[in-house]
């Protein structure tokens, strides 16, 4: 039984614990299907959607699908080029695309996630950059709001935000709501445990665990992101360094967002049933059960 201090009902997870990244790029991917049976059978009834190639490409497919394994649609990510005035309205034309498959599928939240483009590692984007990077999110957040969505930035190694500067730059200039990855926003360099009780514009939850050595590292880009994927990174909750359950108790009493498990790991082989990918989430679910 979870900690009375985790809303039960808006627990869910994702492909990516599952290591399904689409195109093999980190081993195998698991088979749709296979993967919803296990996140069912751990008791999920919510998850994001995942990349393009987990779900049908017919939006009613798709949700019969989920429908059949008794799992509701909560989230799905977008990469845009926010900061590049001349594929403004491509970029925008992709996010009301995912908008409207997001809404169709039932979910409630579209993750943004800002790419770098032509932007060199290490290079920083100036403030007319910034302003044109804010634009754009409340332009996204005005298409979200026409599908009853709400938009999420997720910090994250390889994008325009993804150590503690950039994170402070959009949190003190924009108005964006938040996917507040505690392992991202750590191996950034903030405290979650702050960042939980003081970030007034949460809207997704991305509670996972890692090892901050090699989250530091890959930040600072000495590791890349699927080396430090192959190097396990990200652990099964209580494995880590992160204080998840003080993260935990920062968190309390949100149930107006998903809580959701996410462990990126990869997957070399396939492996049997009941094996793999589950026992780390299963894990993951046993530590939170000993929370009080």
């Amino acid at each position: 039984m979870l900690t009375r201090m985790i809303p039960r009902e808006r627990l869910a997870t994702t492909p990516i614990s599952w290591g399904v990244v689409g195109g093999g790029r980190w081993g195998v991917d698991l088979a749709t299907d296979r993967v919803l049976d296990e996140m069912s059978d751990l008791g999920f009834s919510a998850a994001e959607i995942g990349v393009p190639s987990f779900l049908p490409d017919d939006a009613g497919e798709a949700r019969a699908l989920l429908d059949r394994h008794g799992m509701q649609a909560v989230a799905g990510a977008q990469s845009l080029v926010m900061h590049e005035p001349s594929v403004a309205d491509a970029e925008l034309a992709a996010a009301r695309q995912m908008a409207a498959r997001l809404a169709r599928l039932g979910a409630d939240v579209m993750m943004t996630v800002p790419k770098r483009a032509d932007l060199a590692v290490g290079e920083r984007l100036d403030r007319d950059g910034w302003q044109r990077v804010f634009a754009m999110f409340a332009a996204i957040d005005d298409v979200l709001a026409e599908h009853g969505l709400r938009q999420a930035l997720h910090p994250h190694v390889g994008s325009l935000v993804e150590d503690a500067a950039d994170m402070e730059t959009v949190l003190e200039g924009s108005s964006v709501g938040w996917c507040f990855d505690t392992a991202h926003v750590a191996s950034g360099g903030l405290d979650p445990v702050a960042f939980a009780a003081t970030c007034p514009r949460i809207n997704h939850f991305h509670l996972k665990d890692a090892r901050l050595d090699l989250g530091r590292a890959m930040v600072s880009h000495e590791v890349d992101f699927p080396d430090a994927i192959r190097r396990e990174v990200f652990v099964p909750l209580g494995d880590g360094d992160l204080p998840i359950p003080e993260i935990v108790a920062a968190m309390a009493g949100r149930d107006d967002v998903w809580w959701v498990l996410e462990q990126d790991q990869a997957v070399p082989v396939e492996p049997a049933a009941g094996e793999g990918p589950c026992r780390a989430v299963r894990r993951s679910l046993d530590f939170l059960a000993t929370l009080g």
